[in-house]
């Protein structure tokens, strides 16, 4: 159910989705709940359901990526990981010089629509 920051329903939740949030909104960070809730309302959908696809669909993408596979969704963004070289770092406690490994990090590069999106809305 959707709320507000600091509790209670917001007054146009009664059948409406939400997109039709007012732009006064107190926002706070939208967690897997969240989505899954608004995704539910938007589908008609039932909330078990959709949690089950979301969590694959977040399972899969944490797959690919774990075999350094490449993921392109179009319209929204691409999925890689880049190699990050190793450095020597310091351990604050002991002064110690401890060498980090060479790694993979996971990069989410958003596509021209999304960003385009993004820097027109209005900032509240």
């Amino acid at each position: 159910m959707l709320q507000r920051a600091w509790g209670g329903k917001p007054r146009n939740a009664p059948g409406r989705g939400p997109c039709h949030r007012p732009y006064n909104w107190v926002m706070r960070n939208i967690v897997k709940k969240d989505l899954v809730a608004d995704v539910a309302a938007l589908t008609g959908i039932s909330g078990g359901r959709v949690k089950d696809v979301v969590e694959a669909f977040m399972g899969q993408i944490t797959t690919y990526l774990s075999h350094n596979r490449t993921i392109e969704l179009r319209g929204f963004g691409t999925f890689t990981c880049r190699r990050r070289k190793g450095r020597p770092a310091l351990n604050p406690r002991t002064k110690e010089i401890v060498p980090i490994p060479d790694r993979l990090v996971p990069v989410l590069r958003f596509s021209e629509a999304v960003k385009a999106r993004v820097t027109t809305k209005e900032v509240v």
